[in-house]
């Protein structure tokens, strides 16, 4: 059992850590029906040419 003063060893070939993020951002309004969407999404998706 390890003690509260006890340092933890590290492992040699330790995982990487995950990180978890969420970024916001306002999204376009669709004039012709006034939904919202967002013109980014298929760069978000890898898609780098139109669809």
């Amino acid at each position: 059992m390890i003690s509260v003063n006890e340092p933890i060893e590290k492992l040699p070939n330790a995982p990487l850590q995950a990180v978890i993020f969420e970024i916001r951002w306002d999204l376009n309004i669709n004039s012709s029906d006034n939904r919202k969407f967002d013109e980014g999404f298929a760069i978000a998706l890898g898609k780098w040419t139109p669809c």
